[in-house]
């Protein structure tokens, strides 16, 4: 059991609107994981929100896909994020209760000291809110600094963690089991998944680059949607996606199932 899920008064088993937060340094994979989470809930007949705290990468919100579920602060003043993170929440506790899906910037503190001060873990717990952290990994062992402070200086150490060790960020020919062996093996990463946490493994999509050149959903490169007149990618490639969709739908599916 969690640290901070004492207070919790509902059953974590039982489904219901999640808070997600989604931590790790740059260039890990965060708008990767977070936009597939959300195509594949939207296919589910979920509406999540993606909270995009984010101050120097503001991907997200190129994606005109997911410009409808996308809320940003109005400013980059702590003091507004902070203002606005609580107005998230609020609207979770008092609202329609939409799943939110934050994304906390690389680099940036200031979601790792909200939900410090906030005591965010038990807090959602105690308003019938599931938490879950989501750890973005990948090969560098640098990379686990960002959950060790999460789960240390922020305290947040829900029920529902997942680690998520990104093979599309991988050198060229460098095979996953020798990439994250030291990652894997290290006392930071096994302190957290022997409290609990799952591991899940992000595969590689060799036309991931074409994508993020498009800004189109999977499913619509899949597809061979074109938009604004770009190009669409070709058979080959919407192939790949399409056996990359199905790899994620089948490894992410307990995550997106939590997504109301």
């Amino acid at each position: 059991m969690a640290k901070n899920a004492s207070l919790a008064v509902v059953d974590n088993d039982s489904p219901r609107h999640s808070f997600f937060l989604v931590n790790g340094r740059g260039k890990l994979g965060k708008s990767v994981f977070i936009r597939t989470v959300t195509e594949l809930s939207v296919e589910r007949g979920g509406v999540p929100i993606i909270g995009d705290i984010d101050r120097t990468n503001q991907s997200l919100s190129a994606f005109p896909h997911l410009v409808p579920n996308v809320r940003r602060p109005s400013h980059a003043d702590d003091v507004v994020i902070v203002d606005w993170l609580n107005e998230q929440v609020n609207a979770q506790i008092d609202g329609p209760g939409n799943s939110l899906i934050l994304d906390c910037g690389g680099g940036d503190q200031i979601g790792k000291f909200w939900a410090r001060d906030l005591e965010i873990g038990s807090f959602l717990e105690a308003h019938g809110i599931r938490p879950v952290a989501i750890h973005l990994l990948g090969a560098d062992e640098d990379d686990l600094s960002y959950m060790r402070d999460m789960e240390g200086i922020s305290k947040f150490q829900p029920r529902d963690t997942v680690i998520i060790l990104n093979e599309g960020i991988l050198p060229a020919g460098q095979s996953p089991e020798a990439a994250f062996g030291p990652i894997v093996s290290h006392p930071i990463f096994r302190s957290v998944v022997d409290r609990g946490a799952r591991v899940m493994n992000l595969p590689k999509l060799a036309c991931m680059p074409q994508i993020e050149r498009l800004r189109v959903g999977f499913r619509e490169a899949e597809a061979g949607a074109m938009l604004d007149g770009k190009a669409r990618i070709g058979p080959v490639q919407r192939h790949m996606v399409k056996i990359w969709m199905r790899e994620v739908s089948e490894t992410l599916a307990p995550i997106v199932a939590w997504i109301g």
